[in-house]
């Protein structure tokens, strides 16, 4: 009886889907299972994140049928039921959902005494802690350490490394690290390799026609070395990266005659460059 019963739980786990890849196509997220390049289209929504198992996935929604009424927020989604579960934070502005490796806890951006802070929450949804920020403005984009026992955010001069309590271990100057070229924004993300690479998004001195501004780019920094790689090639206009493996990373990219945006797929091994899906952006992958 002990076997047939473990068999069945065993069962019923493998049968779930598993997804690899989750990105935005316009205002509708999607998710694609590799395998058998199944590609579902899931539901409205920003920021989507794909858990590290491929089994959930956040997303940021946002109610304005008013100023006054105006919510943005985090929901939670299975995806293999679709069952959708939303962040219990007492807030009505926050977004930019970010999985820890071990996918109990999920780091965001939240609005609070008029300006950005970084927050946590863990998965069974009971436990919140928004990290005090005695900055003068804001701090933005967290992301995780590989090992999953930190938190990177950046305030557009410096990044950031928190402890999961919010204790602030360590800072390091954006400008004096990586030189004085790049230009960072509230949208500039910060990714940490397991040991070898920083890899992060910026603007940079390149024009683009139809581009209001200077292009942005994608760049490694070679923590060993200290050398900085552009890994985005000339006249594309790159952003949203994330960590595919230490060997791989993905972004969004769209060339000077592109109608919309792709996502690509750089081998630092191969140097090689792969657009791995049209029409899409803000892609996030799994670790599974």
């Amino acid at each position: 009886m002990i076997l047939l019963i473990s068999f069945f739980c065993s069962g019923q786990d493998s049968a779930k889907i598993k997804y690899d890849l989750a990105y935005q196509k316009d205002k509708v997220i999607c998710v694609l299972n590799f395998k058998n390049s199944k590609e579902l289209n899931l539901t409205g929504g920003f920021d989507p994140a794909i858990s590290p198992d491929g089994l959930k996935l956040a997303y940021t929604k946002s109610i304005a049928s008013g100023s006054n009424d105006f919510k943005r927020f985090i929901i939670v989604v299975d995806l293999n039921t679709k069952e959708e579960t939303e962040l219990k934070i007492f807030n009505n502005n926050y977004y930019g959902a970010s999985w820890s490796p071990d996918c109990k806890y999920i780091a965001f951006n939240i609005w609070v005494t008029a300006k950005w802070h970084v927050g946590i929450i863990n998965l069974e949804n009971s436990e919140v802690k928004i990290f005090n920020n005695n900055l003068k403005g804001g701090i933005y984009k967290p992301t995780w350490s590989s090992d999953g026992r930190s938190i990177f955010a950046q305030d557009l001069s410096k990044i950031f490394k928190f402890d999961l309590s919010g204790k602030l271990l360590d800072s390091i100057s954006i400008q004096s690290t990586f030189g004085d070229k790049y230009y960072t924004s509230s949208d500039t993300k910060f990714l940490f390799t397991s040991g070898k690479f920083i890899i992060f998004n910026c603007g940079i001195n390149e024009f683009m026609e139809g581009v209001d501004g200077p292009v942005e780019a994608i760049y490694a920094y070679d923590i060993k070395t200290k050398n900085t790689i552009k890994v985005s090639p000339p006249k594309m206009y790159a952003s949203d990266p994330e960590i595919e493996s230490d060997g791989n990373v993905i972004f969004s990219g769209s060339k000077e005659n592109d109608k919309s945006a792709n996502i690509y797929r750089f081998d630092f091994q191969r140097n090689q460059l792969k657009m791995i899906i049209e029409n899409g952006r803000r892609a996030t992958t799994s670790k599974k």
